[in-house]
């Protein structure tokens, strides 16, 4: 279930209130971040706290504009010690400070 310090894995896709999209996550590869770590919209990280694997939702958010949000959630994992430190998902290779 989602809540602080998961790693959520998300496939999604942003839409203005218009219908235009606006950004959708990549076909190969989830989105994935560290909930409660306040890496993604806030208002996005509320709508789907306590969501499983494999819930859909639709989430519109205020940003300035109206976002909306069509997720399906794909992976949840407990953080590592790092990735907790750190205040971010490292993702399936690991970390890499640049």
């Amino acid at each position: 279930m989602i809540s602080k310090g998961k790693v959520v894995q998300l496939k999604y896709v942003l839409q203005n209130a218009k219908g235009a999209e606006l950004d959708r996550s990549d076909d190969n590869a989830a989105f994935e971040y560290l909930h409660g770590g306040g890496q993604i919209v806030p208002g996005l990280e509320a709508g789907i706290e306590g969501l499983k694997i494999g819930d859909k939702k639709k989430v519109v958010v205020l940003a300035g504009e109206s976002l909306h949000f069509d997720i399906e959630v794909v992976g949840v994992r407990p953080a590592t010690p790092d990735e907790l430190k750190h205040g971010h998902a490292h993702g399936p290779d690991g970390h890499h400070h640049h």
